[in-house]
């Protein structure tokens, strides 16, 4: 990632390259994964002394590269009250960053969803694309020592408001 700090009075920009293997990401209802990505990436306000006298600055981020397995952490708590986020955020087999790379297209491999209200209490479980013998793939549920067939579709929609981190793997461009 490339962070960039621009202050607002004067104009000076300070620039910093992070290696990063995994986002935390604000969740909203009814969002896509595509649209939390550009939300992380938006312009923010931050207080930041410039040496010109000024607090105001705008904090953003973009991509310089992009890893090959991506993992993204869906922010379901709020940290002020521990209250459990129930949004729903729209899955899809494929993902495409924005961002201007050409290598931005990933596939969802897994994902690991919890049910409960806190972070102390509740359930976890996982789903997980699986070749199969035929050439295919399908999904497997992994629910404590119980593992189950299930369809992506099925997956997708049953976990919209329960899933907390999601696991892509980067695809060859189209």
């Amino acid at each position: 990632m490339n962070s960039s700090r621009t202050c607002q009075r004067c104009g000076v920009r300070s620039q910093r390259e992070e290696m990063f293997t995994s986002l935390c990401l604000d969740v909203f209802q009814d969002a896509t994964v595509e649209q939390l990505l550009q939300d992380y990436q938006q312009a923010v306000p931050v207080d930041y002394a410039c040496r010109c006298g000024s607090n105001k600055s705008i904090m953003a981020s973009t991509f310089h590269t992009l890893p090959q397995n991506l993992i993204l952490q869906l922010k379901r708590f709020k940290t002020a009250t521990i209250e459990k986020r129930h949004d729903a955020v729209h899955l899809s087999p494929d993902l495409q960053v924005p961002t201007h790379l050409s290598d931005r297209f990933y596939r969802l491999v897994s994902i690991i969803s919890h049910s409960g209200t806190t972070p102390d209490s509740g359930h976890y479980r996982s789903f997980g694309l699986h070749p199969d013998q035929r050439g295919g793939q399908r999904w497997l549920c992994y629910d404590d020592n119980i593992v189950s067939a299930t369809r992506g579709p099925d997956v997708f929609r049953g976990v919209q408001e329960t899933a907390y981190v999601l696991f892509y793997q980067k695809q060859k461009p189209r």
